[in-house]
């Protein structure tokens, strides 16, 4: 889950207790001086977010030895 520090509609404390603790695998970032428009307010920081987060999963794909398709993608 990616959340902007100053997001009004959806506030990363709010984001970080109701979600992030349900979804199996997820991970929780802030991305500072930001609202709630992430990919347009900060594209870069967001893609470099998100492709981080799926090579983690694929580095826990191959450790484990399961499939990638055993792993839901984001």
């Amino acid at each position: 889950m990616i959340a902007g520090e100053f997001d009004l509609v959806d506030p990363p404390a709010v984001l970080e207790k109701e979600v992030v603790g349900i979804i199996p695998n997820s991970r929780f970032e802030i991305v500072h001086g930001v609202g709630h428009l992430l990919p347009l307010e900060a594209p870069e920081e967001v893609s470099t977010l998100i492709n981080s987060f799926r090579q983690d999963l694929r580095r826990t794909v191959d450790r484990d030895g399961a499939t990638e398709r055993s792993v839901a993608h984001p």
